[in-house]
């Protein structure tokens, strides 16, 4: 700083006036330079590094995080297997040694709504948490069942797992629960970004917002459409209860692929009298209805049918289904 303080002072002219001004930019300059080598020394110290467990079936996505962010994060597999009296055999690496004692630890589970694998995951995060670990995140990608009441049977149980060095964090996409997990650091985030990228890059003019989805609460500069269900004594209708649609390409968006074959198709039509050049969906869950929507695509009443890899457990996803991946969300979100 003091010879680019001298090289510029001369070639303003060396006067007082010139060396004070010249003084003063280059100490700014340092401070500047400085206070941005702090903050990024700061942010990198601050951000955690994860010792990572997954649900079955989500051992993909943590391999996902561990290439994104090389060195960052550590992988740890569990085996889940079951002894003969039906009871939980689970072989949870890093268990046995001190490898745990005041680590963070990050738990992706792989939830489908069944008893016996929500508590065989219960029973491996018990296990997890009883080693003396510094703090718990569990990452919920699909919280199933929100609908059905079967989200807050889960979200209780997983509210009283043992305590550890700091509240347990939990971060969970686009569900309707306000608050999931009693006595915890709940998170509910949404997958808009994910939708914003896809209006960007295929050029959807409007997107179809299916009850309000909170899917859509982040997504800017594209035409907002509020479409459902109206039910009477006689029959059921789709509405579309405000936006344009008319002579645009459609993004129809929910957060659970749970909807039948008919709603949608019902909901299609009724957005194509309206003018829409076409229609595509989002779903940010996959769920067994899955297979129905897909020939919804076969049949060209969906252009395209998009969802995330967030249920795992969906086992069979149609190849006219175009699958995005959770990673990066789940990486920012932590």
């Amino acid at each position: 700083l003091q010879f680019l303080y001298f090289i510029v002072a001369n070639r303003r002219g060396g006067n007082q006036r010139n060396i004070m001004w010249s003084r003063r930019a280059l100490c700014g300059l340092g401070m500047g330079a400085s206070f941005f080598g702090v903050q990024k020394w700061v942010e990198a110290k601050t951000q955690k590094t994860y010792i990572v467990y997954t649900g079955p079936g989500m051992e993909n996505v943590a391999l996902k995080m561990i290439s994104a962010q090389p060195g960052k994060h550590r992988f740890l597999p569990i085996k889940w297997e079951k002894n003969e009296d039906g009871s939980d055999k689970l072989d949870i690496t890093g268990l046995e040694s001190d490898d745990l004692t005041n680590e963070d630890v990050l738990f992706l589970t792989s939830m489908d709504g069944s008893n016996e694998n929500l508590l065989s995951q219960y029973n491996a995060m018990t296990k997890i948490c009883d080693k003396s670990i510094g703090s718990l995140t569990i990452v919920v990608p699909c919280m199933p069942g929100t609908a059905s009441g079967n989200a807050h049977q889960s979200a209780r149980l997983l509210g009283t797992l043992p305590a550890c060095g700091s509240p347990h964090r939990v971060i969970t996409f686009d569900t309707t629960l306000d608050s999931i997990v009693p006595g915890t650091k709940t998170e509910v985030r949404t997958t808009s970004d994910l939708v914003q990228n896809l209006v960007t890059t295929n050029g959807y003019g409007a997107i179809a917002n299916i009850n309000n989805s909170a899917v859509c609460s982040n997504v800017k500069d594209v035409e907002q459409i509020s479409v459902g269900m109206k039910s009477t004594s006689i029959k059921t209708t789709p509405q579309i209860m405000g936006g344009e649609s008319k002579g645009k390409h459609v993004l129809l968006v929910d957060d659970s692929s749970i909807h039948t074959k008919e709603h949608i198709s019902s909901l299609v039509a009724a957005i194509k009298a309206a003018g829409a050049l076409s229609v595509s969906m989002y779903c940010t869950h996959s769920s067994p209805s899955l297979l129905g929507l897909s020939q919804l695509v076969s049949d060209h009443t969906l252009s395209k049918l998009y969802v995330t890899n967030s249920n795992c457990t969906q086992k069979t996803v149609p190849s006219s289904v175009k699958v995005i991946d959770m990673t990066p969300l789940i990486l920012s979100s932590i």
